[in-house]
């Protein structure tokens, strides 16, 4: 060991920092909100499956899909043939003329909900923050800045 004839440069080169890439960077994080986001949806469709387990109640919960954002939020629907929206107030009375055992599983169902309502928004929200520091659009794919080639005059 010893120096590069003539440079007076160390051949192990001690000045480099040995732990610069250890995986922690932009493209990390996108997957690992990715894969975050995808495990409170997973939870979601299995709080929908859970509720419609049950046959002849009044509720049932459901994903509502947002093309334009992408946000999913579940939401409970009336069982019926109609199947209307039915608003988080207007569930809690219907949950509350039920025996107390139903109306404690609504409200468990209902708290639960929310929660992954606002897990999921939340998530999203810095979802995006992630791929916008890793360079991505909404859809994964890199940005690139626009390519315009020069005008050629005749």
């Amino acid at each position: 060991m010893g120096a590069i004839a003539g440079t007076g440069v160390d051949d192990c080169q001690q000045s480099v920092d040995t732990k610069a890439f250890k995986g922690r960077g932009a493209l990390r994080d996108v997957r690992e909100v990715s894969a975050d986001v995808d495990k409170v949806r997973a939870e979601m469709d299995a709080l929908v499956t859970l509720s419609m387990r049950e046959p002849g109640l009044p509720l049932r919960l459901s994903v509502h899909y947002r093309s334009s954002s992408g946000q999913r939020s579940l939401r409970w629907r009336s069982t019926g043939v109609v199947g209307k929206h039915v608003s988080w107030p207007d569930a809690a009375v219907i949950a509350a003329a039920m025996p107390l055992a139903a109306a404690k599983w609504y409200a468990d169902m209902t708290e639960r909900a929310l929660f992954l309502n606002d897990s999921e928004k939340a998530l999203r929200a810095q979802l995006r923050a992630s791929r916008k520091r890793a360079g991505l659009d909404q859809r994964g794919l890199p940005t690139f800045p626009l390519y315009l080639p020069p005008k050629v005059s005749k």
